[in-house]
């Protein structure tokens, strides 16, 4: 677990904490936020894809697949987050598995790389990677290829959010 200072003020002080448990039945929870509210910037419970044996199929899969807002499989990897006390911003930065199923009831996987300033907003992509090998290719890691977009600060310019979040 880390934890991120965002402000002191008299004997209160205000925090984010990031945090990954994994337990020995294989589930896990994944947790950016802030620590004093039940906000969430990046948040992910439940069973990884990799460890899920038997895998899904048919509604079971249907349901596992039908991300809120784009549609897809989406399992938070890690993430961290940032806090720029001079101008009381916040932002987390997390590693997500992303996966389609394609008309023949396989999958397609990428891993991205994104920014979330929170609830209140949009998350940013920073890179996707296709994983030509299957979701076990994503274990731990976002890497540069010949084919894959640039990761880290020359990958984008990031925008400051319109408010403080």
């Amino acid at each position: 677990m880390r934890v991120s200072p965002r402000n002191i003020s008299g004997e209160k002080a205000k925090a984010f904490i990031d945090y990954r448990d994994d337990s020995k039945d294989k589930k896990r929870r994944v947790f950016c936020g802030p620590a004093d509210t039940t906000d969430t910037f990046l948040e992910f419970e439940g069973t990884s894809w990799l460890d899920l044996d038997p895998k899904p199929t048919g509604e079971d899969k249907k349901e596992l697949f039908s991300w809120k807002k784009k549609g897809g499989y989406v399992e938070l990897r890690d993430c961290r987050t940032f806090v720029t006390l001079e101008k009381d911003e916040a932002w987390a930065v997390g590693s997500v598995l992303r996966g389609f199923e394609k008309e023949d009831g396989s999958n397609d996987w990428k891993l991205v790389a994104l920014i979330d300033f929170g609830k209140n907003d949009e998350e940013i992509v920073l890179t996707e990677v296709p994983l030509k090998g299957g979701p076990a290719e994503a274990h731990g890691r976002l890497r540069d290829s010949d084919d894959a977009p640039p990761v880290g600060p020359a990958a984008r310019t990031l925008p400051t959010p319109k408010t403080a979040c």
